[in-house]
């Protein structure tokens, strides 16, 4: 209602565009390409009064009143130190930079895309649709050159700049020197492949970061008495007293990772050891084995001994921890429940030896005429999910709750988790027991992946078209997708009474292949076959969605560090299908519908009264090196 031709001008230039053009009294549109003369129209039917100003002209019916906003060029490819070379296609099934790969989320630019391939020592760096970061040293090839305008997917940490497009990558030259395998005398033996288990120089490992040369590593290995010394992706240096075996030599172009000590030389690759002898006397090495057998599981990126216990929590202390966090804000994408996360002493707090999250109910004329302004927020600044008016249908979320992770201070890659706790019973109520990607190397929300340790919905009668979905049902399995495209790969176990009447032991064994899910140490359940292929394709996506985790291994995108999230929500759009049955009602909202948050407090006499014993309360948290 405040469009002015100003406003709308002001907005386009701020992202960087050339040209606002407005439409029907109070539509605002940006963009760069050329205007063509066929298109221009009498001034006539340009007719609309701006909402904004009356005495002013805003467009007419699809009619724009276009202006220059003084943008010089076709927007920017960013200030990096690096020459652009412009636009070229990519493939799904053959990526042109195919060295490494990092979706930054929310913070891409060419700068930070260029910064980290060249910190990984690549020639080139392309970015790919808004957020997407490619690294590689395959030269990019002519025929895949394409005219700069079909890179046009703004960057999504300066929409200024320009980051590819779906299928096109914005490439820059980085310049690096070529690099080469380090022979030091006759201590280099070649380029192996490795294994996740067994390890093939299983001693001894240290990530040597910045300081990672062939030499450094050698020395490292020689002074903890070992024969071998092997560098893999750029920084990881490995030790051991096995003879790698012919059977896993591999050709040299496997081992292509530049070292971060010093990008001449090459340190392996992605499970391709470069291998040196270190030329140890064998009389020096110690006849006992080591006390400690390498682990596939890293916690917090570092390396584990098998069996140790790398997390655990009983809640023995009167306040939560510091390992903890806590989620403050209005829950929105990409689940929409209805509540607002908190911290204080009534949503979650110790008891007894216990973890207890308690919902409660906001009083209705906070819910109808109400304002929430969260202190801490810790959601985008700037939306709702930090600050919300209740307004004619747009009530305010009816339940607070709380939510807490351990993002900050632990994640792992590969291994057990065991919670024990007892679910909430209530209508619409759902315990959030999940493992969630640290960095979201696959891009935001389900694209990185949502392990779900353990789920049953507090309803005591509820059912579906598919079967039940009540207390007595509990969902474990894996949730993954690109928008509003999640699939999910789950499991249902019923039981004769609600998973809510009593405490259970709830696991997930994550290995580098599959993951198992556990209810009391029995009734086993995996997640895929062996041999059925990658997860994705298993799932059902088509390959264009499979190509964003075609980067991974075959269980992508559930191959980077996940961290723990323990919480309890309501209702919201995921969890809850359209057109289910609740004790001979249907659910009183449709997913879709803007007011859900209404339908769901109006319908309050019905679900209130169920919400008998509505805490998640948590025994214990473990995890385990595998």
């Amino acid at each position: 209602e405040n469009m002015i031709p100003e406003e709308c001008v002001s907005l386009c230039k701020r992202y960087g565009y050339r040209f606002a053009g407005l439409q029907y009294r109070s539509q605002c549109f940006c963009g760069d390409l050329d205007l063509a003369i066929k298109d221009k129209r009498p001034e006539s039917e340009c007719s609309y009064k701006c909402s904004g100003d009356f005495s002013k002209i805003c467009g007419g019916h699809y009619r724009n009143t276009v202006y220059a906003t003084g943008i010089i060029g076709k927007g920017r490819r960013g200030d990096t130190a690096y020459p652009y070379l412009g636009c070229y296609k990519d493939y799904d099934y053959k990526r042109r930079l195919k060295g490494d790969f990092r979706d930054f989320g929310d913070e891409n630019t060419p700068e930070k895309c260029v910064s980290y391939c060249n910190k990984k020592g690549y020639k080139y760096a392309g970015l790919q649709y808004s957020s997407q970061c490619f690294c590689g040293d395959q030269e990019p090839l002519q025929r895949d050159k394409v005219d700069d305008k079909e890179c046009t997917s703004r960057c999504s940490g300066d929409k200024s700049l320009y980051c590819g497009a779906g299928w096109r990558n914005t490439i820059y030259y980085l310049q690096t020197e070529n690099a080469t395998v380090e022979n030091i005398g006759d201590q280099y033996l070649g380029c192996y492949n490795d294994f996740i288990e067994p390890r093939q120089l299983n001693g001894k490992f240290t990530n040597l970061g910045i300081n990672a040369t062939p030499q450094n590593c050698i020395n490292f290995c020689f002074e903890n008495d070992f024969l071998y010394a092997g560098l893999q992706e750029s920084s990881q240096c490995y030790c051991g007293n096995d003879e790698p075996m012919l059977s896993d030599a591999t050709n040299e172009t496997e081992c292509n990772s530049r070292c971060l000590g010093d990008k001449t030389k090459l340190c392996g690759g992605k499970f391709k050891n470069t291998i040196y002898k270190t030329n140890k006397p064998v009389s020096e090495i110690a006849n006992e084995s080591a006390s400690c057998k390498m682990s596939i599981t890293r916690s917090n990126g570092k390396p584990t001994c098998e069996g140790d216990v790398i997390f655990y929590e009983d809640f023995s202390n009167q306040t939560l921890s510091k390992r903890w966090s806590h989620i403050v804000q209005i829950a929105g994408e990409p689940d929409s429940e209805f509540v607002i996360f908190k911290k204080d002493s009534l949503h979650s707090f110790i008891k007894d030896g216990n973890l207890i999250i308690k919902p409660t109910i906001l009083p209705d004329e906070v819910i109808k005429r109400g304002k929430i302004q969260l202190d801490g927020c810790t959601g985008k600044a700037n939306t709702t999910e930090c600050s919300q008016n209740a307004r004619i249908y747009l009530v305010l979320p009816a339940v607070e709750s709380a939510r807490i992770h351990t993002r900050d201070t632990f994640s792992f890659r590969f291994g057990r988790i065991d919670i024990r706790a007892k679910l909430p019973k209530g209508d619409w109520l759902v315990p959030d027991l999940w493992l969630l990607s640290k960095d979201q190397v696959y891009g935001p929300y389900y694209s990185s992946g949502r392990i779900r340790v353990a789920m049953a919905r507090g309803n005591e009668n509820l059912l579906s078209k598919d079967g039940d979905l009540s207390c007595r049902a509990l969902e474990i399995g894996v949730a993954m997708g690109v928008d509003e495209n999640v699939r999910e790969r789950t499991s249902i176990i019923t039981n004769s009474e609600c998973w809510s009447s009593e405490f259970h032991e709830y696991s997930v064994i994550w290995s580098h292949n599959n993951i198992s899910f556990l209810v009391d140490g029995e009734n086993a359940v995996t997640l895929i076959k062996p041999g059925q292929g990658r997860l994705s394709e298993v799932i059902g996506f088509s390959n264009d969605i499979s190509a964003l985790w075609s980067v991974g291994s075959d269980i992508a995108p559930f191959d980077s560090d996940f961290y723990i999230t323990i919480g309890l929500s309501a209702g919201g759009v995921r969890n809850f299908p359209d057109n289910i049955n609740n004790a001979g009602r249907l659910k009183p909202w449709k997913n879709s519908e803007v007011k859900r948050n209404l339908k769901f407090w109006e319908d309050r006499k019905f679900w209130e009264s169920t919400w008998e014993s509505p805490t998640l309360e948590v025994d214990y948290v473990k995890v385990t090196a595998i």
